[in-house]
Parts: C-alpha cells; sequence; structure tokens
C-alpha cells in the first residue's frame, strides 16, 4: 500500500497536521455548502407543505422530490466529466448562483400571490440540477484541498453538512409556517441560498483541465466512466447500495408531510421538529464517525448503517405516535450517517484519481434513481395510505441490501488507499 504523507499546516507546507477546518480554501467551501443544504430542505419541507395544503394530494408531494432528486438521473455523469476537465471552483459558483436566482423568482411570485403549481416544481427543479452537476466537482474539490490523509474526515464534515442541515432547516421551515405561511417560510429560504452563493465566489479558483470538449471526447468519457466503475466490484458495490438507499429510503422525507398531518395529527411546527430528527441522528453518527482516530473498514460503516436505517424505517410504518415515530426518524438518521460519510470515501480511495470525478459522477447517476422511488411511493401512498407505502419500501429495501452486502465482500474488507490491487483483478 502507498503511503501518503501529506500534511496540512497553516502555513500550507508539509508538516504538523491540523483540523481540516483550518484550512481557510475547505472552511468557506464548507460554509457556503452548509447555508445551501439548509436552504435546501427548509425548500423541501416549506414547498412540501403548501403542495399539500394546495392539492390534498400524497403524489403531488411526493413530486417535489422528483424535481429535487431526478436531475442527477440526467446530469450526474455530465457532472462528473465537468469536476475532471473545468475548474472545480468555476462549476460550483455556477450552479449556487443559478439556485439564488430561481429561488428569488419564487419567492417574489409567492409573495404576491400569482405563484401556480408548476412555478414551485420549477424552482426546486432548478435547485436539483445545480445539486446534480455541484456533486462531483465539490467533493473532488475537498479531495484536491486535503489530500488522502484528511480527505474522510472533509468528506464527513460535508456529509454533516448535508445531513445536519435536515435539523435546522425542517425545523426553521415548520416554525416560519407556524409564525407566518409556507411564502414567508420560502422567503427565508430565497435569501438563504444567495448567501451560499455570495460565499461560494469567495473560495479561490482551481486550474480547469486541459480538455477539447466535443461530442465525441463526452461520449468517450462517459463510457469509460461506467465501465471502469463497474469493473471495480468495491465500487459496484457502493453503486448498488446507493441506488438502494436512495430508492427505498430517502423517498421517505416526502411523506412526512403527509405522515405528519394524516397520520399523527400535528400541525407544521411539529412536523418540521418530526423532519428535523433525521439530521439530529445523522449530526451524532457524523461526529462519532469524523471523530475516529484512523478506520480501516470503511466498508462495514457503509453496509451497516444503510441496513440500521432500512430496519427502523420499515419499524416507523407501524407507528402512529408521534414520540415513537420521532425516536425511529431520529434512528434513521444515526444510521444513514454510516452511509453517507463513507459512500464517497470508498470511491475515493479506491478509485485511480483521473477517474475520481467520473467515478462520484455515477454516484450521483444512481442518486437520480430516488424519483422513481418517490412517484412510486406517492402512487402507492394515494392508494393504500402513507404507512402501507412506506412498508412497502422498507420491507423490499431491506431484503435487497441484504442481498447485496453478501454478494459484495469486499465491502467487508479493509480499504485500500488506491486502485491498486483492483487494477489487477477487477472482479475481486
Amino acid at each position: 500500500m502507498t503511503q501518503h504523507k501529506h500534511r496540512t499546516t497553516v502555513s500550507g507546507r508539509p508538516g504538523v497536521p491540523r483540523g481540516v477546518l483550518a484550512n481557510p480554501d475547505f472552511r468557506r467551501l464548507w460554509s457556503g455548502t452548509v447555508l445551501f443544504q439548509i436552504g435546501w430542505w427548509m425548500q423541501i419541507t416549506a414547498l412540501g407543505w403548501l403542495i399539500l395544503e394546495r392539492t390534498d394530494s400524497p403524489f403531488m408531494v411526493a413530486l417535489i422530490g422528483v424535481f429535487g432528486w431526478g436531475p442527477m438521473l440526467g446530469l450526474g455523469l455530465f457532472g462528473g466529466m465537468l469536476a475532471d476537465a473545468l475548474s472545480r471552483t468555476a462549476v460550483i459558483r455556477a450552479t449556487h448562483t443559478a439556485s439564488a436566482v430561481g429561488s428569488v423568482a419564487l419567492a417574489s411570485l409567492l409573495l404576491t400571490e400569482t405563484s401556480e403549481v408548476w412555478h414551485v416544481y420549477g424552482a426546486v427543479l432548478v435547485a436539483g440540477m445545480g445539486r446534480a452537476l455541484d456533486q462531483s466537482a465539490r467533493k473532488t474539490l475537498i479531495h484536491q484541498l486535503l489530500g488522502d490523509r484528511d480527505v474522510t474526515r472533509g468528506l464527513a464534515l460535508d456529509s454533516a453538512a448535508f445531513h445536519g442541515s435536515k435539523a435546522v432547516g425542517p425545523a426553521l421551515a415548520g416554525g416560519l409556517i407556524t409564525l407566518a405561511d409556507p411564502s414567508f417560510a420560502y422567503l427565508a429560504c430565497s435569501i438563504i441560498f444567495c448567501s451560499a452563493a455570495l460565499l461560494m465566489w469567495t473560495v479561490p479558483a482551481d486550474q480547469a483541465g486541459r480538455v477539447r470538449w466535443n461530442a465525441g471526447w463526452v461520449v468517450g468519457e462517459t463510457v469509460a466512466g461506467i465501465r471502469y466503475a463497474m469493473s471495480n466490484r468495491t465500487i459496484l458495490g457502493v453503486i448498488l447500495i446507493t441506488y438502494l438507499v436512495n430508492t427505498f429510503l430517502f423517498t421517505y422525507v416526502n411523506m412526512i408531510p403527509v405522515i405528519a398531518r394524516e397520520v399523527l395529527g400535528v400541525g407544521p411546527g411539529l412536523m418540521g421538529a418530526l423532519s428535523a430528527a433525521d439530521g439530529v441522528g445523522s449530526i451524532v453518527g457524523i461526529l462519532a464517525v469524523a471523530s475516529l482516530p484512523a478506520i480501516r473498514h470503511h466498508g462495514r460503516i457503509f453496509v451497516l448503517g444503510s441496513l440500521t436505517g432500512m430496519l427502523c424505517l420499515s419499524l416507523l410504518s407501524f407507528s402512529s405516535h408521534y414520540p415513537v415515530s420521532f425516536v425511529l426518524i431520529l434512528l434513521i438518521g444515526l444510521g444513514t450517517a454510516g452511509f453517507s460519510t463513507m459512500q464517497s470515501a470508498i470511491v475515493m480511495l479506491v478509485s485511480r484519481p483521473e477517474m475520481r470525478g467520473r467515478c462520484i459522477g455515477v454516484i450521483t447517476l444512481v442518486i437520480g434513481a430516488a424519483p422513481l422511488g418517490a412517484v412510486l411511493l406517492g402512487a402507492v401512498a394515494d392508494w393504500l395510505g402513507p404507512l402501507a407505502a412506506v412498508r412497502i419500501n422498507g420491507m423490499t429495501g431491506m431484503f435487497l441490501l441484504v442481498s447485496v452486502s453478501l454478494w459484495a465482500t469486499s465491502l467487508w474488507s479493509p480499504t485500500p488507499s488506491r486502485d491498486v490491487s483492483n487494477e489487477a483483478a477487477p472482479s475481486d
């Protein structure tokens, strides 16, 4: 195994290691990510409640997830190529600026009472496109800023920004809806999106890749990225589990407004707290992972965290009591913290440097499968009710997760630091 002696100091020279947040460039990037993710979860919560009030349809609420995560299916791989070929900071600045502009437009329509349902989906779509293109650029930039030694901790903090914001964004949105209405909550969301975009412009630009863009190059690199990811059983195992978790587990967040109002009989304030429970659990789990002095079995944390989340989702489908549901959602967040922190770290550590962006792009592509899960969940919820829909998702996902984890045996072994042995035996 190659030993990497990359260490970061206050001066940026090799020497005594320090915390990753002491790196000023990473700190700016992470702070902007935190703001954006808070705005994202405020948007999902506020607009989910707005659509439920206007339509009384679980299916229409589930479409929020379709437009939010759907762009990853079409743009995930393209975002990976952008991350490998262009300035990553330029990609991040462009996507965050577009999301801010879209949120300002929808906030204006909501406040003037001229909005329609399709306007809501349009704003979510713009933000979703930004997330799809931003994923690979942000994660590969984290590796570029921190190196092999600290990339796991950096990605853990990046995951904390995503999941921790689930504790802040929904609670804040639910409180603002209770005090005023969904339009006021979304105005606050828009201000946060704009602040995140401005902060991303303070991250110093990195050097763009030297690539001649043409149709042949795009097709060739897309195929190369997919073939490379499929040839490595460890990466393929991560891809399959990512698909299952995003299709059967994470889509439950779209049903929280429906479960809160129709099953638990609570208003927007307690609905926001229920959504925030996932984030609280994630924060605890992610901080536990980030505090570990050394991690060798990334795959075990990844698999066991995924299974824990799916088991708690299945149990949630049998609860009609608010405290029980709150605790189970808290445990879902705790379990999926292991999934989220290890997902990108495994890919970064086992893939070749020039293929990292494209491998993350493949991961982003399969995250785009979530809209299909959201559509099916919404349709079944309209037909059988929200708890029955969640139960079907949880039990199906549990069975498939166990099957994949038994097949991808390399995920249970110590994680190599580079894709050296796997190159010689891609099917191991």
